[in-house]
């Protein structure tokens, strides 16, 4: 078996027949990922099994015309290949989501002494 099948199997049973839908997309995306993420596949080979897998999903629902071709544009407009850089530059530390407020209790837990010490003086 190809490591497509593998995941599309995989990912097909833990959704157990549950709709795709736009609103619900990013969910697909991350079951897809983490998947995908147990496969020998890394860097640009399993972001684009994931987008395959997600693109197939689409295809193969029964969704209407127009819900089809939203979860459609954004797979092809480039927009899931970015949340997916994303999500993966999140899991490694690349973003500076939280660092401000850890930067910030850093200095007040280092400057918190001094200013204690000006202030009974």
């Amino acid at each position: 078996m190809s490591p497509f099948e593998i995941v599309y199997n995989t990912f097909s049973q833990k959704m157990d027949g549950k709709l795709i839908k736009p609103e619900n997309i990013m969910i697909y995306v991350k079951y897809a990922m983490e998947i995908a993420e147990l496969t020998y596949l890394k860097g640009a080979e399993q972001k684009q099994l994931v987008i395959d897998i997600i693109h197939k999903i689409v295809k193969d629902s029964s969704l209407s015309v127009e819900h089809e071709s939203i979860c459609l544009d954004f797979i092809e407009s480039g927009t899931l290949s970015q949340t997916i850089d994303i999500i993966v530059d999140a899991t490694k530390g690349r973003i500076a989501v939280n660092k401000p407020i850890s930067l910030i209790k850093r200095l007040v837990a280092c400057c918190l002494p001094f200013i204690n010490r000006r202030t009974t003086v």
